[in-house]
């Protein structure tokens, strides 16, 4: 299922509250996502902090019965974190060559969010442009698993292994 939900919550105004969360939930129990993929917890903006909060709110609230959203009861089976921007050791790295090109095209539509103007304040520090950084982090992670580009993630659980002889990827 393909969608794009806005839920109009305000610009530099999201607070994880439960009214927000609730408003997640009910989208959640909707849409039924396995997985769902939240921000990293740390940021330098509070509303994408808040966004992770509030994800992972909703996610809860959806799973609990007595919740006044219609729908019903659903929980995701798995979150993760996205951390592109942040230098921390991710959980699992994933192949996105095949994508890459994608993922610079979408985050070009969001221009607004860090381009500069001349005599307005700077989102990222001179000489550092936001699809240079990407392809860099992206190749660095690439390059950690053998693929010429990849994207990190973080899980909050321990990753279970049911057989180690199938993990993926080479030790030596």
């Amino acid at each position: 299922m393909e969608s794009r939900k806005n839920l109009g919550l305000p610009d530099a105004g999201l607070f994880e509250t439960q009214e927000n969360g609730l408003k997640v939930a009910e989208i959640i129990r909707k849409a039924r996502p396995e997985l769902v993929i939240l921000p990293y917890w740390e940021q330098r903006h509070p509303d994408h902090a808040a966004a992770c909060q509030i994800g992972y709110r909703g996610c809860f609230l959806a799973g609990l019965a007595k919740m006044p959203i219609p729908g019903d009861v659903y929980r995701p089976r798995k979150i993760i974190y996205s951390s592109s921007f942040h230098d921390i050791s991710p959980t699992f790295v994933v192949d996105i060559s095949a994508q890459f090109e994608r993922k610079c095209r979408a985050v070009g539509c969001y221009e607004t969010q860090f381009m500069e103007k001349p005599g307005e304040r700077e989102v990222y520090p001179p000489a550092r442009n936001i699809f240079d950084y990407m392809e860099i982090r992206n190749r660095q992670y690439g390059y950690m698993i053998g693929v010429k580009y990849a994207e990190c993630f973080i899980q909050k659980e321990r990753l279970s292994v049911d057989d180690p002889l199938k993990l993926p990827g080479k030790s030596i």
